[in-house]
């Protein structure tokens, strides 16, 4: 785990499009911005988690003044749920970047794993809980970004109601008709 103190304070303006070789998980505590990579340009506001991987050539700017966390990680050392959810994060996404916008308590929960984070990060003398502090903290926020995924999938269905009818029935064809391929 990596943490950059200056990730957290508050920025404005324009920044130069980067890369780095580990992920990077942002999470927007105040403020509006974009991001983009490539084509892709993501809004933001307070409250979204965004996920960024490893060696995407990206840049963002400040539209309001923010403050925000960033984490970067390294795929390689995570625990092995942890690597499952990133890897699953990312291999869903619809774009290179990845946003959530997190409900107010999911936002809630992923400020308090990233301070847990840094705290660990920062602790000079790593106690024998530090490992699993660090690990439950991460956890909760790849578990943030997966549940405010799902809840923006419901919304956009329920914009459908046509949508909806659709994914119903082919849930219940696919729980009640099982068809052998012989």
């Amino acid at each position: 785990f990596h943490t950059n103190p200056s990730d957290k304070d508050q920025k404005e303006g324009l920044f130069l499009s980067h890369s780095h070789p580990s992920a990077e998980i942002t999470l927007l505590v105040r403020g509006e911005g974009y991001y983009a990579a490539g084509e892709q340009n993501v809004e933001a506001h307070p409250g979204d988690l965004l996920f960024i991987p490893p060696d995407l050539k990206h840049s963002y700017v400040c539209v309001k003044a923010w403050e925000g966390y960033s984490l970067h990680i390294y795929d390689q050392n995570l625990p092995p749920y942890c690597q499952y959810l990133l890897s699953h994060a990312f291999s869903q996404r619809p774009g290179p970047i990845l946003k959530a916008s997190l409900t107010p308590g999911a936002a809630e929960r992923a400020l308090a794993g990233m301070r847990q984070i840094e705290e660990e990060c920062r602790r000079e003398e790593k106690t024998e809980y530090s490992y699993d502090l660090l690990r439950n903290a991460l956890e909760t926020l790849l578990l943030a970004y997966h549940t405010g995924t799902c809840d923006q999938a419901a919304e956009a269905l329920s914009e459908h109601p046509e949508e909806q009818m659709i994914q119903e029935a082919l849930k219940e064809i696919h729980q009640n008709y099982h068809t052998s391929l012989k």
